[in-house]
């Protein structure tokens, strides 16, 4: 709530009485401030007519979920897009303004009500925002070492760039198809559009999780032939997913997280698939989150079976 719009002894109770969302916008509903929806709220009630949320905000108000650095920038501002025809965006401590030249038009998020930009847009305006921010560059001038391993600043923003991207694509419930993010990415110009336009090349469709995603980018950093992602396979009475497979040569390299341990039934599916897969002339090969920090050794055993 706008105290700008309450007579003065209302406005004077509200601010007693009520928390702060930003200057003179108030939180009367008794939430949480902190809450995602309360500060995308209380940001579009002092920004300009016809703004709408867009980057990681509205993002993570459709319930996308957001690597590291994405999480720390969700968790400080809130991210706006100003109306059509406005060359600034919102400026507000907390918030963070985009414009557009080609304008989108908004959707409203089926859960709180709040107008946002579309997913493939705020996408978009995500990357574009951090390629901005971190200054991105290609890493073409780092040591061979490197490869595979994303450690670096560069590397990190383009890993967390394609997970994002991937997550918009996920096999179950996507938000849009890989075809309409390509178009949005590829008409993007501007500070940041670089790391836009590299990323979108590497989002693919029907991905599960960000460490698959994670090992599908270190292996293709490290020069192997792009895999197919989720590939499905069947023989007699059975049919499996396979994380990341190349047909062709019959190889599958699967990332193993911590359900694969934890919990007993998993590593009792995990024997017969995986004997069954051999039987069928499948090469496997299984990566845990180590082999995401040191690669060497998985990529090492993997180039054996493609005979380099």
């Amino acid at each position: 709530m706008r105290v700008s719009d309450l007579s003065r002894p209302e406005a004077k109770r509200v601010r007693r009485r009520a928390p702060r969302l930003s200057r003179g916008v108030y939180l009367t509903s008794g939430g949480d401030p902190g809450e995602l929806r309360n500060r995308a709220r209380g940001a579009l009630a002092a920004a300009p007519a016809g703004s709408v949320v867009t980057g990681v905000s509205a993002l993570g108000l459709c319930g996308v979920p957001l690597a590291e650095g994405f999480t720390r920038d969700s968790s400080r501002r809130i991210h706006l897009l100003a109306p059509p025809g406005r060359r600034q965006g919102p400026r507000r401590p907390g918030v963070a303004g985009h414009v557009r030249a080609a304008h989108c038009a908004a959707v409203t998020e089926p859960r709180s009500g709040i107008p946002i930009a579309p997913p493939t847009h705020s996408w978009v305006d995500a990357v574009r925002w951090l390629g901005r921010e971190t200054g991105w560059g290609a890493w073409d001038s780092e040591p061979a070492a490197t490869r595979g391993l994303f450690e670096t600043p560069a590397k990190r923003a383009f890993l967390e760039s394609v997970q994002l991207g991937d997550a918009l694509l996920r096999r179950q419930t996507p938000l849009c198809w890989q075809e309409q993010l390509d178009e949005c990415a590829q008409a993007d110009v501007g500070p940041g559009s670089k790391l836009v336009h590299e990323a979108s090349k590497q989002v693919r469709a029907r991905t599960d999780s960000f460490m698959e995603t994670w090992l599908r980018l270190v292996v293709w950093d490290a020069g192997f032939p792009d895999p197919e992602v989720n590939f499905e396979v069947a023989g007699n009475g059975w049919r499996y997913l396979l994380d990341l497979a190349w047909p062709d040569r019959m190889i599958n390299l699967e990332y193993h997280g911590r359900q694969h341990f934890e919990k007993s039934d998993q590593s009792y599916k995990d024997v017969p698939r995986r004997a069954r897969l051999q039987d069928a002339g499948w090469s496997i090969h299984e990566a845990v989150y180590a082999d995401l920090r040191e690669p060497a050794g998985m990529l090492r055993r993997l180039a054996r079976s493609f005979g380099w």
